[in-house]
């Protein structure tokens, strides 16, 4: 549709605009808006996303949610704000697919692009730092003061410290866990993730990587075979109740992966956005029409403040609902508690208040020290190895001067005395092409100058 036209044939001002975009676009057709769109605007593939600080804490938050209006027996009154209340526990899924799309997609980017993938032992490292210590304090105060009658079992504490009490068939606590844990066991499944992801993603690689150079190729196998796992999870349900009921096992990695599955699949599609040929492929206008039409996913400085402390709101909250009742002398639901649904409000904001506080004291205290724990070996690490490449590449033309101040002296190579390395069979690769030498005239025994 053209610009109308001011009476007198002038170009009315918008006209000027229309044909220099209309320049820009590769032809005239579609919207003029898809022209000023690139792979910039498209969502990120690495590093931190403020974004998903969000969803973190709406996670976090609904989890706690659910755990106040189960402790204030609110949760099983059978009321419409009840059933909402009961709800909160899509926070579980949540951050399950958010670990499966922010773990999975450095070796998506590595099938699809071509990057190299996350090495396992650093990638087990950063997760332990990250999970572990912070954990760790929580069992270490819950099992002492909230189950000191089974805490001096080392099997209880081995259980929990190394989050193995999801595979325990009979377990002594009621639930899911021991009092002041029962969340942990949606951890443990995270930890089994954690440890399953590098096969699971080596197994994918392959399947993705038959398929040859075509990156679209790629993709569709690499979703193919992220849905046969997720289908794997509704087919472990057969294994839980045939012959007979194992309740337990629905709260281990196989049951759950579908959610894991779902951050995977997104992960996929957003590496592919990047990837694909062409300025305008199916996949990048999926991802264009996603991004441009959400709500920016709540990145106001207080939701990504509360993303950082979502962990912490997590592991805490039941010690510090536990902490509220005994404080005020309350009793719980299933102690003859009554509360109505503003003395509930109440509650769960006074008690999401001391939760909160309570987290960001444990961030800056343990979980960051933690992480700059992993930054700090980190940058050891490099360090060696930015001096370890410092002496080879200053050996190396020493081991030229050498040389060529032999050959000047009329001294035969084979009677240097140079310190050595074994070389392989045809010539020593830190030598350039202009100084290829068999090997044996460098050396006599077979061996290169460092």
């Amino acid at each position: 549709m053209t610009a109308r036209r001011p009476e007198g044939g002038a170009p009315g001002p918008g006209a000027a605009s229309q044909r220099a975009e209309l320049r820009q676009r590769p032809d005239a057709t579609g919207p003029p808006a898809a022209a000023t769109k690139s792979r910039h605007d498209l969502p990120a593939v690495s590093g931190h996303q403020d974004a998903l600080d969000g969803l973190r804490a709406i996670a976090a938050f609904a989890v706690l949610v659910v755990h106040v209006g189960g402790q204030t027996g609110f949760e099983y009154s059978g009321t419409p704000a009840s059933w909402a209340v009961s709800r909160g526990d899509i926070g579980v899924p949540i951050f399950f697919a958010l670990s499966g799309l922010l773990l999975f997609r450095p070796w998506a980017r590595a099938i699809l692009q071509g990057t190299q993938a996350p090495q396992v032992g650093p990638y087990l490292w950063r997760r332990a730092l990250r999970i572990l210590p912070a954990y760790w304090a929580v069992v270490l105060i819950a099992l002492p003061t909230l189950d000191a009658a089974h805490a001096g079992s080392p099997w209880t504490w081995a259980q929990y410290l190394f989050l193995l009490q999801i595979y325990n068939p009979h377990p002594w606590w009621p639930g899911t866990g021991a009092t002041g844990l029962a969340q942990m066991w949606s951890l443990s499944v995270e930890v089994s993730f954690y440890l399953a992801l590098p096969l699971i993603a080596a197994a994918l690689g392959w399947l993705a990587n038959r398929a040859g150079g075509d990156v679209n190729l790629r993709a569709k196998r690499l979703l193919a075979g992220i849905a046969g796992l997720a289908a794997s999870s509704v087919a472990f349900i057969v294994v839980i109740f045939h012959p007979e009921p194992q309740f337990w096992l629905g709260e281990t990695l196989p049951r759950m992966t579908a959610w894991f599955a779902a951050g995977m699949t997104i992960a996929v599609i957003t590496v592919w956005a990047q990837a694909e040929p062409g300025r305008e492929g199916p996949v990048r206008r999926f991802c264009w029409t996603v991004g441009f039409s959400s709500g920016a996913c709540w990145i106001n400085r207080v939701m990504r403040f509360l993303g950082r402390i979502s962990y912490g709101v997590f592991l805490w909250q039941f010690i510090v609902i536990y902490a509220f009742f005994n404080a005020l002398h309350m009793k719980d639901g299933f102690h003859g508690g009554s509360y109505s649904a503003v003395q509930v409000i109440g509650i769960l904001i006074a008690i999401a208040l001391l939760t909160a506080a309570v987290s960001t004291v444990g961030y800056f205290c343990i979980e960051r020290p933690a992480q700059r724990l992993y930054r700090l070996a980190l940058r050891q690490r490099q360090g060696r190895h930015a001096q370890h490449m410092s002496a080879r590449n200053t050996a190396t033309p020493l081991a030229h001067g050498a040389v060529t101040a032999a050959r000047r002296r009329g001294r035969s190579a084979a009677n240097l005395r140079l310190p050595c390395r074994r070389a392989r069979p045809v010539c020593g690769p830190l030598l350039p092409s202009a100084f290829a030498l068999p090997s044996r005239a460098l050396c006599p025994s077979g061996r290169l100058p460092r």
